[in-house]
């Protein structure tokens, strides 16, 4: 096998995430008397975390406490509308066993822990959010510290992601990545970006991998 490890982003890549963070970021900006959000606007405000999330959602209006009415909201929402990609187990099932995998997110650590505990329990061996002492993507520091836990090699490493943070974490951090167009961002904005590879099924990554 090439790779030793296999690192999933989470959000638009292992689950559909996207309803239940529109519902908070629109219950958080109606609490505060702002305009609520559609899909699209909160798809295109995803990924950097939380914060940002907030802060693009209320134009920077108030936006620490939108940050607190959607903390509040969405620590108990993580998984009423949110749901696993199709084909996403099988991938795994497959996967299991024979790589290390893991996942690396934007955010926060606690609640990553959450939705990996309900969806993914007993698959991944590891599971690590945003933290206050490592770098989130596009900072290499996040994989720098497992490499270092796990005493692997970048080349050891494939990385599978959705978005432009995830192609700009991978090519900082020197690592192979594979990214998905079923996500947050379509086909043609990652062809874009020169992502180097792009699929359309989870299953496509056995292909990848040659399996």
């Amino acid at each position: 096998m090439k790779y030793r490890m296999i690192v999933f982003d989470l959000d638009g890549t292992l689950l559909n995430t996207l309803k239940d963070l529109r519902s908070a970021l629109n219950y958080a900006l109606k609490t505060i008397g702002l305009n609520e959000r559609s899909l699209e606007e909160v798809k295109d405000f995803i990924g950097t975390g939380i914060k940002n999330l907030c802060i693009k959602g209320s134009n920077g209006i108030r936006s620490e406490e939108v940050l607190s009415h959607f903390k509040e909201y969405y620590s108990y929402h993580l998984c009423d509308e949110t749901s696993v990609y199709p084909n996403i187990p099988t991938l795994l099932l497959n996967l299991k066993n024979r790589y290390i995998l893991g996942i690396l997110s934007n955010k926060r650590n606690d609640l990553v822990q959450k939705l990996n505990n309900y969806y993914f329990k007993d698959i991944f061996d590891f599971a690590m959010g945003e933290c206050d002492n490592i770098k989130r993507k596009p900072s290499p520091d996040m994989i720098e510290y497992i490499l270092k836990k796990y005493n692997l090699d970048k080349k050891d490493v494939l990385y599978v992601g959705d978005s432009d943070v995830d192609i700009t974490f991978s090519e900082n951090a020197g690592i192979d990545y594979v990214i998905v167009d079923y996500g947050y961002r379509d086909r043609a904005s990652l062809e874009a970006l020169k992502a180097r590879v792009i699929v359309s099924n989870p299953l496509e990554i056995l292909a990848y991998l040659g399996e």
